[in-house]
């Protein structure tokens, strides 16, 4: 195959998911929804065929590439489990604020607990942010220390989502591994022990005065590998492309799944790792509490993140030294929470 003919197949395979994404949006457009986000329906990625997993595959690259945000259909996550899981939040955040406090966020070495209002910088350099959060995980140090005993019925549904988010993130990486033209497999290695975290987060209606330059979420880009985010149809979320801030709106019965910094520098800035913030949204919209459920797929907490061989020519040097999970993610938490280094 010559190089004229490859560029062709290229050519008609980004056609063709062009062309997918702009069905999508019709059919979006005709729900009254305004998205210029790609839709992918991931029940095909099931198949036994490979052909049809390098289909959706195709997909994911495509968007991964061009916005590093798409939304997915039929993901995997039961939406009985979902609602649970929103139902618990509002339970946890409208808890007395002394309770909350019984398990403080305390350290980016564990990031597990409760971040109260303004307390966190997803923009360092703002103002901090007009949320509260509740961090869960496994495998961090301390972490069993951050659950409320006496709420058995949020620990367990945490959990249980925790454990539905890794299938269905392993899932997600293995479409991704396709797209790059590697083994399906290739990703587990260094997911195996990962080191993801659970986050509830809830935006309480927007007080009358706010400072210049505060959001709900400021402008960031996630940390790890992917994220899984699940949101009400309050609105406010925005993605950053080509210097235009663009809405993300709710769409039922999808997960919006976008590609974070580690996974950027695995594919040496193939896939995208895309700003995004949360703005309060016009009345009667601000007036309302936002609640948001995040799944943030990590690699191995040791695991090196070094250029994949198919994103780099063998004469150029890769954009990015390597790193490590741990050294990335502790010096990112660092900075959104103003804690200084230990000297």
């Amino acid at each position: 195959m010559t190089y004229r003919d490859i560029w062709r197949l290229t050519r008609r395979v980004e056609e063709i998911m062009e062309n997918r994404v702009l069905m999508e949006q019709a059919s979006l457009a005709n729900l009254g929804i305004d998205s210029q986000i790609p839709v992918i329906d991931f029940a095909q990625y099931h198949s036994k065929s490979r052909s049809d997993r390098q289909q959706v595959a195709d997909q994911i690259r495509h968007a991964c590439t061009n916005v590093g945000f798409l939304y997915l259909k039929n993901h995997g996550v039961p939406q009985v489990l979902i609602k649970q899981v929103f139902a618990e939040s509002k339970q946890f955040f409208d808890l007395p604020i002394d309770v909350k406090n019984q398990i403080l966020w305390d350290s980016p070495e564990c990031n597990c607990g409760y971040i109260g209002m303004q307390t966190q910088h997803l923009d360092p350099s703002q103002t901090g942010d007009l949320m509260e959060a509740y961090n869960v995980g496994l495998l961090q140090p301390q972490a069993n220390q951050k659950w409320l005993a006496d709420q058995p019925v949020l620990n367990q549904t945490l959990q249980e989502f925790y454990a539905v988010g890794a299938k269905v993130c392993g899932e997600i990486m293995r479409a991704f591994a396709l797209s790059l033209n590697l083994p399906e497999s290739f990703f587990e290695p260094t997911h195996d022990q990962h080191y993801s975290t659970v986050r509830l987060l809830h935006y309480p209606p927007a007080p009358a005065h706010v400072s210049s330059g505060q959001l709900r979420a400021g402008a960031h880009s996630d940390y790890g590998t992917i994220t899984l985010l699940f949101q009400d149809d309050v609105g406010g979320l925005e993605i950053l492309q080509d210097g235009v801030w663009l809405p993300a709106p709710y769409i039922p019965d999808t997960v919006i799944v976008n590609t974070g910094d580690l996974m950027e520098r695995w594919t040496n800035d193939v896939f995208r790792s895309t700003k995004h913030r949360v703005v309060v949204p016009p009345e009667p919209a601000a007036r309302r509490s936002r609640y948001s459920a995040t799944y943030f797929y990590r690699p191995n907490l040791d695991a090196e993140i070094v250029c994949l061989e198919p994103c780099y020519e063998p004469d150029q040097a890769p954009l990015y030294p390597p790193t490590t999970t741990r050294k990335h993610l502790i010096n990112c938490l660092r900075a959104s929470h103003h804690v200084d280094a230990p000297q």
